[in-house]
């Protein structure tokens, strides 16, 4: 798979489609769920039906502030707070 801009990224994490950027990727496990990735931390847990089931928005780098903003753009998370977001 070809690395993406943040870009394509955007898109790619509104249609929520695997991509590989280079720092920042995603997937969908064997349950359905799609993983965001900072590097190797996980920062977002999609359900199937588009809901937001864990966000990590805890204090990182810059580049992984950067991921973590864009995102909770993308998946339109209400994150204002840097902690861990465990959505029922």
């Amino acid at each position: 798979m070809a690395q993406q801009t943040y870009s394509e990224i955007e898109n790619l994490l509104s249609w929520r489609k695997p991509f590989m950027g280079n720092t920042m990727h995603a997937d969908t496990d064997s349950d359905g769920i799609y993983r965001i990735y900072s590097y190797h931390l996980e920062i977002a847990a999609v359900d199937p039906g588009g809901h937001v089931l864990s966000f990590n928005n805890t204090k990182q780098s810059m580049t992984t502030s950067r991921h973590q903003n864009l995102a909770a753009r993308m998946l339109g998370a209400q994150v204002p707070e840097r902690c861990i977001y465990k959505f029922d």
